[in-house]
């Protein structure tokens, strides 16, 4: 009888004690109504909202996406069928789909977002950008960025091109030469760097340019032209100029100036992926700038010794190895396939399956690895191959993002989304111009190219056809602070008449006209412009203002006065990044400001 109740007692106890440890396990749950999404076309059961109101959840995200519709483990991923929270957030690596940290949450954008900027999540935007800048996909392949032109210069014919001395150093460490390059670092043997070097220098132009003498008066005169030719607005010059293109310092210690001369007059032609324009250079032009190029921007370098003989088959085993053809075109790789891992639902890759080598000290989690994997490839094994980019905390954060999206977790079609439209790309006479002279990589038109320069879209609308016709003769700076300036591209009389023909009838906004603008109108305007929105602080007119906007001096010839009047009525309408402020002027003062601008 003894024995039976002291069982029992034990019992008890014990059910006591569940009891005790159940409710703190759940005592964030305690006195809760247990609430709950369930989305079929997802395939989730989401019961996060029984603690996390959605009132607390910070804006804008939940305003597109409602989480009646996209729950949330859709987005932060975590264990939404979890009644504690200690299992939902769980992050062991073995747990399958764990929470994401707050950093990392942009990578499930990618799962329905496919444009290249998402709107309030850099990380992914970023990374996607930088995965692509730096020829990760020369080495990886990922499905969506297939068919992509290869990123490095065609090196079929680079004999003709450069010099051993600076070859040689290029491949021991390029940012020695070119700090931003997108080239990485191989860490190369010197070995592999003889090797390379002497069958590259073998790689030489059937017909070869004839030798270039480059006299001291040839120079200067390309001096001037390089000047003129506003070569700065993209490149840089001893720390000064644009951001995109390279270095010219040192210029002269890596090429041929025959070979430089043949490249100025059609870039393309040598290297078909080139983002610099053709600017119609005739032959003594070309070699005049060559010259100035190959002899004033020179730095010391160590000589090379004589080229040796080499073996091609062991230079092939070289760049096999290392996938040099995923980013350049080299004889006897035409046909070959990139030599990374495929990156396609790498996302997915529990981190038991990374190689941590003989790490001991590293978290164990997928994040952790791919951290340490980009800021050093090699940091596991001797025997890994992958190069070195030296990326900067943010920039290896960055590309971990965009690695985290590339999941094989489809969303229904109805969750996709895509561009707005499909990129712009004009076609005649105008197109050919476009890539020619490289214009979207400054511009940007109906949603397609870069930021560096003024939007086109309406650029029709905006500028007087006389204006426009001069300035494309004969371009000068609207923004005198700013580097980067349009070149003088030297553009026939027949191809300013394309441009502005297509500008005039294609390029146009779709409003009526609102007439003249009354010229007595001018002295309120005056006041308006100085006084009440102290337009000058930013805008030069004559003599007077700053210089961070546009210089408005002689304004009423480059704009017309329908473009006027609707910019200062909602400048973020026409052209939504610019960084004036979006003033809204009334109509009467709108039409006062603009009588005024007219009247300068």
């Amino acid at each position: 009888m003894l024995r039976h109740w002291t069982a029992l007692t034990s019992t008890l106890l014990l059910a006591a004690f569940t009891v005790v440890v159940y409710r703190e396990a759940r005592q964030e749950w305690y006195g809760r109504e247990l609430k709950q999404i369930v989305n079929e076309d997802l395939g989730l059961v989401d019961r996060c909202s029984t603690c996390h109101p959605e009132r607390t959840h910070p804006a804008p995200w939940l305003d597109q996406h409602p989480a009646e519709k996209f729950g949330c483990t859709s987005c932060h991923e975590g264990q939404g069928r979890a009644t504690t929270a200690q299992a939902a957030h769980r992050s062991d690596p073995s747990w399958p789909r764990p929470l994401l940290a707050n950093q990392f949450l942009g990578a499930a954008c990618a799962r329905c977002h496919s444009e290249e900027e998402i709107p309030f999540e850099p990380y992914l935007s970023d990374g996607r950008k930088l995965f692509l800048d730096t020829g990760c996909v020369g080495c990886h392949d990922v499905t969506s960025l297939r068919g992509l032109p290869k990123l490095g210069p065609d090196l079929r014919h680079v004999g003709s091109k450069v010099n051993a001395s600076w070859l040689r150093a290029w491949l021991k460490r390029p940012k020695d030469y070119q700090p931003k390059t997108r080239m990485p670092n191989f860490q190369l043997s010197d070995r592999e760097i003889v090797v390379l070097t002497s069958h590259l220098l073998s790689l030489r132009a059937p017909e070869p340019p004839p030798a270039l003498t480059a006299p001291a008066s040839l120079a200067t005169e390309g001096g001037k032209l390089f000047r003129q030719s506003r070569c700065v607005s993209c490149h840089t010059l001893k720390g000064r100029g644009g951001k995109t293109a390279g270095e010219l310092e040192c210029f002269g210690s890596k090429a041929e100036a025959a070979w430089v001369a043949e490249y100025l007059r059609d870039p393309r032609r040598h290297f078909p992926a080139s983002r610099m324009p053709r600017y119609r250079f005739g032959a003594p032009q070309a070699r005049a700038l060559a010259a100035y190029l190959t002899t004033e921007l020179r730095c010391q370098a160590e000589p090379a010794p004589p080229p040796e003989p080499v073996s091609p088959a062991e230079a092939q085993r070289i760049i096999r190895r290392y996938g040099c053809n995923g980013c350049h075109e080299i004889p006897g790789f035409e046909k070959a396939g990139p030599v990374g891992a495929e990156l396609d639902g790498f996302a997915d890759k529990p981190a038991e399956r990374l190689d941590f080598g003989n790490d001991t000290k590293l978290a164990r989690t997928w994040q952790q690895w791919t951290l340490a994997k980009l800021k050093k490839p090699r940091q596991f094994r001797d025997t890994l191959k992958m190069p070195d980019h030296e990326f900067e905390d943010l920039e290896a954060l960055n590309l971990a993002v965009y690695l985290r999206s590339l999941t094989s977790r489809a969303v229904p079609a109805a969750y996709r989304h895509g561009p707005a439209a499909a990129a712009y790309k004009p076609e005649g006479a105008f197109g050919r111009l476009v890539e020619e002279l490289r214009c979207l990589d400054c511009h940007r038109i109906r949603g397609t190219g870069a930021s560096i320069a003024p939007d086109l879209t309406f650029e029709g609308s905006r500028v007087r056809r006389a204006w426009l016709e001069e300035f494309l003769n004969n371009p000068q700076p609207m923004r005198l602070y700013m580097e980067e300036r349009m070149p003088r591209f030297r553009l026939a009389k027949e191809e300013i008449q394309t441009i502005a023909n297509y500008l005039g009838t294609v390029l146009v906004a779709d409003w009526e006209s609102s007439g003249a603008i009354p010229r007595e109108l001018a002295a309120r305007g005056r006041l308006l412009y100085f006084e009440k929105y102290a337009c000058h602080a930013c805008h030069q007119s004559g003599e007077q203002g700053g210089a961070i906007g546009p210089d408005l001096t002689g304004v009423r010839r480059r704009l017309t006065s329908e473009w006027l009047l609707h910019y200062l009525r909602d400048s973020h309408a026409l052209a939504g990044d610019v960084p004036e402020p979006a003033l809204r002027l009334p109509e009467d003062e709108a039409l006062a400001v603009a009588a005024f601008l007219e009247s300068q």
